[in-house]
């Protein structure tokens, strides 16, 4: 600078003395703008004048939006002998334009989240779609939400905080439905004009976010109610089913043995004669848990009937699914199962079968199933080991 008017005195706070001999990087905000000079210089120095804008850096630290034209002025041999610089503060004009922006985002937005809301049917892959979306529609950074344990978390604010570090404005907000917090969100806003707008956008997303986290969770539990046994907490015969002949597709692409249980109580309906109903429940809930603990995390257990269970194995072969079986068989009977009539033992029969090409899921249940019944008139407590598909079907 050589020379400036009172206006642009007022404008950055600098006195002209402290602007004497300085180039324009003294009032920049972000490094890249240095490539922007860059080649304002180099078309001002090419003859040719400039115009564009630069955010810029008032001596009080505040930030302003400057539209700056530059021109060269040459001497009497045509060469350039110094610049005339016309400067405006647009700030206004900008935070206008962007806050329409960013409201009409807001919209969009909305309606993206709730798009995203309709198909979705896990938190976690919403949660990062949403992120995604709401990260670069709105402008902020280091943006997260997490669904943990929100009671150990700090309590979070209604606004953003101070501005901190390189100009972000970092927060904590509540992520709730109604008045109920089911998570937290973390992000930095641009310490900017339009932070408070940014700010109301980011709200406005948060809590479609957080109906779409409520909705897809009622939706899973309503799903989790329509496949799942109350009881044992199992699946139940149709989802048991289902995940079957999954199995089955899964096994003619990688030929990958398969093996089912098909297990019964033995003299279930005496417990419940004798003991009552209720007592019958409780052994059934201490034999679910006894699967549970026997099976490996893979297999798939169903609840098809009264006092009758499905087990899946997969990558299993007809031994393999005998020495489970034996397993249970003989866990079950070493265990004494507490009911609120007294204590009660119980035995169990199971049929195992093993998959053969070309089955379907009906004929290997309907295997295992006879297996089942030949260890109940074979004296019980038993395991039995199915005839071939051939054998079977003969």
């Amino acid at each position: 600078y050589i020379w400036v008017n009172p206006a642009y005195i007022e404008l950055t706070g600098y006195a002209l003395d402290e602007l004497f001999g300085e180039t324009p990087a003294l009032l920049r905000v972000r490094a890249d703008d240095a490539e922007l000079e860059e080649r304002m210089w180099a078309t001002v120095n090419a003859g040719q004048r400039w115009r564009g804008e630069f955010r810029q850096r008032r001596k009080d630290g505040s930030i302003y939006v400057e539209e700056k034209t530059i021109a060269p002025v040459t001497d009497d041999g045509g060469r350039i002998s110094n610049f005339i610089e016309i400067t405006q503060d647009v700030s206004q004009r900008r935070r206008l334009e962007e806050e329409q922006a960013l409201r009409l985002t807001e919209l969009e937005l909305l309606h993206e989240l709730s798009k995203l809301a309709e198909k979705a049917t896990d938190s976690q892959r919403l949660i990062a779609e949403a992120i995604a979306l709401i990260r670069n529609d709105i402008g902020i950074y280091d943006f997260s939400v997490d669904l943990d344990d929100v009671a150990t978390r700090a309590e979070p604010v209604d606004q953003p905080l101070p501005a901190a570090g390189a100009g972000f404005h970092p927060i904590l907000v509540a992520l709730q439905s109604g008045t109920r917090r089911i998570g937290t969100a973390r992000a930095r806003i641009p310490a900017d004009s339009v932070a408070p707008v940014r700010w109301k956008v980011l709200g406005t997303a948060l809590a479609q976010l957080a109906m779409a986290v409520e909705r897809v969770g009622l939706v899973s539990e309503l799903q989790r109610l329509a496949t799942t046994d109350s009881l044992t907490g199992f699946l139940n015969r149709r989802a048991l089913f289902a995940e079957l002949t999954v199995e089955i597709q899964r096994f003619r692409r990688s030929e990958a043995p398969l093996s089912v249980l098909m297990l019964d109580l033995d003299h279930f309906k005496a417990i419940n004669d004798t003991f009552g109903h209720a007592a019958g429940d409780f052994v059934l809930f201490q034999l679910a848990a006894l699967i549970k603990n026997t099976v490996r995390v893979v297999d798939v257990v169903g609840r098809v009937g009264g006092e009758e269970f499905v087990v899946v194995l997969p990558d299993t072969d007809l031994e393999g699914a005998r020495l489970a079986a034996e397993r249970i068989r003989s866990g079950v009977t070493a265990t004494v199962m507490e009911t609120p009539a007294g204590m009660v033992r119980i035995t169990t029969s199971i049929g195992v079968a093993e998959l053969a090409s070309g089955e379907d899921a009906s004929n290997l249940l309907l295997r295992a199933d006879r297996a089942l019944y030949a260890a109940k008139r074979d004296g019980r407590d038993k395991v039995v080991l199915a005839a071939s598909a051939d054998a079977a079907s003969s």
